[in-house]
């Protein structure tokens, strides 16, 4: 029995130290503070309802726990957990201590979506900190910037990557491997062909290219937008992009057609060889 203790101890610490520091912001500014404090509440212990605590110290759904503080002054509210990478997160701020009239209502932009009212983002697996934005409470996007939620379609890849789906753009700094996209459809499920995922920009225009991977290495480029690279006009609201289909420059339905014609018994006109129709 001894041995047995010894041996979940150190199974114990092994998770904790393999975990994932983030840091979760959010902005209350113009907001009354309530006098039991700022909390966030989340899925955090069982994460996707399979009866398995992946993050055996934290709570789920408890808007008592998990108490942001801004450090003794300032607007910006935070708070540092240790999660389980590899994940999906949901999870609400609360202006108080208990679910009622202190619970953000969430834009439908920044939601789940499918009837889930709830924030997402996905935390990546390693041992190093991430910093969320400090969206700013009941709204979309840090202060000044604009939320742009973009998805794309997975559906004619032939096989999508062990390492995920990524997007790159001038609103992150190219960087190939940090944004990844999630085909999340709540409560812990990972379904469709379809992948988002939440960026904050300011208004204006922008630059992004979709990665099957976490590496520019192999990508396939849209043909379309500047070079090999998609284009956005950033709006002076948060919006939710349509579905593009990943290595085109449309949604999936359209799909890419070759035609064929054997000219060998015909002599090749000078101008070339055309096709016409609807």
């Amino acid at each position: 029995m001894k041995k047995l203790l010894l041996m979940s101890a150190a199974l114990f610490a092994m998770s904790g130290a393999f975990a994932k520091k983030v840091v979760f912001k959010v902005d209350m500014t113009g907001k009354t503070i309530s006098a039991n404090g700022v909390h966030i509440a989340g899925n955090f212990k069982n994460v996707n309802g399979d009866n398995t605590d992946e993050n055996p110290n934290q709570w789920n759904w408890d808007p008592s726990k998990n108490a942001m503080t801004n450090g003794g002054s300032g607007n910006i509210y935070s708070i540092m957990m240790d999660l389980a990478g590899g994940f999906v997160y949901e999870y609400k701020i609360i202006n108080d201590n208990t679910w009622g009239p202190g619970e953000e209502g969430i834009p439908a932009e920044s939601q789940v979506g499918g009837g889930n009212s709830n924030r997402w983002t996905w935390v990546s697996t390693g041992t190093d900190t991430v910093e969320m934005a400090a969206v700013t409470f009941g709204g979309n996007a840090p202060a000044g910037m604009q939320l742009i939620r973009l998805k794309v379609d997975m559906a004619l890849v032939s096989a999508v990557s062990p390492n995920g789906v990524h997007v790159a753009g001038s609103f992150q700094g190219w960087k190939e491997n940090t944004t990844r996209m999630a085909n999340y459809s709540g409560d812990g499920k990972f379904e469709s062909t379809v992948y988002q995922v939440l960026v904050y920009a300011a208004a204006g225009e922008q630059k992004y290219k979709f990665i099957n991977g976490s590496s520019y290495e192999g990508n396939l480029s849209a043909p379309c937008g500047n070079g090999s690279n998609r284009m956005l006009t950033v709006p002076s609201a948060s919006t939710v992009l349509p579905v593009s289909c990943f290595g085109y420059c449309s949604d999936c339905t359209m799909n890419a057609v070759t035609f064929r014609v054997d000219m060998s018994q015909q002599t090749i006109d000078t101008a070339g060889v055309f096709i016409a129709g609807s």
